[in-house]
């Protein structure tokens, strides 16, 4: 629950990789555009879970 936003993170992070891989013979991605890339992705999907409140679901305490 803590970080809610960390599995659509992870997924967008391994797209990435998956289209690097696939782009590979066409594109040359430095290893440190690879890795600054996908900790970015992390890191923002951690902030986000952080920082944006989660909304109360209906029937819950608050909730409406």
């Amino acid at each position: 629950h803590r970080f809610r936003f960390l599995k659509p993170g992870l997924a967008v992070a391994l797209g990435f990789i998956g289209i690097k891989m696939v782009a590979e013979p066409w594109v040359a991605v430095p290893i440190a555009v690879s890795l600054g890339t996908v900790l970015g992705i992390i890191a923002a999907s951690v902030l986000l879970s952080w920082f944006i409140p989660e909304r109360p679901r209906p029937g819950e305490p608050g909730g409406g």
